[in-house]
């Protein structure tokens, strides 16, 4: 809530959509939408709490994976992230505004989104 400058309903929707997005499985790389991502990078902050849950859940300690700055942009797959969304909504049926494909912004005011503009972290 602090960090993003979301209220409390906000924050608990993208925090459901953070480990809705660790439980997805595909035989295809998936990439969290940004406000997804702001979020997954929170949740590892508290690594403790982090750990066991991966454990819990998955039997595993999920990594993040950054983009890596020095790939060429050519080489990354464009639509990752739309991929992931398309699952997330057959997985779960419906998903919220933090699985918009686009440019995100979180601030005091929450978080802002951005259609037209495509982002893949």
């Amino acid at each position: 809530m602090t960090e993003l400058g979301l209220p409390r309903d906000d924050a608990e929707v993208l925090f459901e959509d953070v480990k809705r997005f660790l439980s997805l499985e595909s035989d295809k790389p998936l990439a969290p939408t940004e406000a997804v991502d702001k979020g997954w990078h929170l949740f590892i902050l508290f690594t403790a709490d982090y750990e066991a849950f991966c454990m819990k859940y998955f039997g595993r300690f999920i990594h993040h994976t950054p983009e890596d700055p020095f790939e060429k942009k050519e080489s990354r797959d464009p639509h990752m992230m739309s991929r992931t969304r398309e699952l997330a909504m057959a997985s779960f049926g419906s998903v919220s505004d933090n699985w918009a494909v686009g440019k995100t912004t979180c601030s005091g005011s929450g978080c802002m989104h951005d259609p037209g503009v495509l982002s893949i972290k």
